[in-house]
Order: structure tokens, then C-alpha cells, then sequence
């Protein structure tokens, strides 16, 4: 399932930005519908003394939050399968996962 993310100002300077994403899967037995298996994960992109301003983010066509975006969705993905069973042949492969979200220039929000 695809993430949300939300962007938002540093308590301390309402001019500068950070995002937070989170995200949760889960796997259901088809004939019955019982979940077999379900977690979450969160991701916090933070640029510390180098967090943009609105302005910065956005610029070339919000690169920046593109970025930010699909590092967060590459963080998650590598989370959840951590989290799934049988996970050693699973984590090796969390860019799979992370696939669903595509490149950062072929990104489904790239015309914010």
C-alpha cells in the first residue's frame, strides 16, 4: 500500500521543512480473508541545518520533495521486510519493494 507523507515546518523555524512518511502492509489469505501478516513502518526525512525552505523544495519541479519521497519509500519497503517472515531472502530484495514507488523522475507525484 502506498505511503502517506506529510510535510511539515521545524517548531523552531516555521520556514524550514521536514517529512514525515509512514506506510503498513499486509498479507490476507485470499480463500478466507484472515491477514497473516501486517506491519507499519515510518521514515523522517530531516536535513537538520540544511533544511530547505518552501521555496527550495519545490524548486525544479519539487525535486527535492521527489526525493525525499522516494528515499523515504526505499526506508519503509527495507523496514517492512525486515519485518516479514522468512525475512533473510526478503531483505536482500526490499529494493523490489521500493520498486512500486518507481525512480524519482518517473515518481507519480512529479507534477505537484
Amino acid at each position: 500500500m502506498p505511503g502517506q507523507c506529510t510535510v511539515i515546518y521545524y517548531m523552531a523555524n516555521w520556514n524550514r521543512y521536514h517529512m514525515y512518511y509512514g506506510a503498513r502492509a499486509c498479507l490476507v489469505r485470499a480463500e478466507d480473508g484472515e491477514v497473516l501478516w501486517s506491519s507499519h513502518c515510518q521514515a523522517n526525512q530531516d536535513n537538520g541545518d540544511d533544511a530547505p525552505n518552501m521555496d527550495e523544495l519545490m524548486a525544479n519541479q519539487a525535486e527535492r520533495l521527489k526525493t525525499w519521497t522516494y528515499r523515504a519509500a526505499q526506508q519503509c519497503a527495507d523496514q517492512l521486510a525486515r519485518s516479514f517472515p522468512g525475512k533473510a531472502s526478503l531483505a536482500s530484495s526490499a529494493v523490489r519493494l521500493a520498486a512500486f514507488f518507481g525512480p524519482v523522475n518517473t515518481n507519480p507525484i512529479r507534477d505537484l
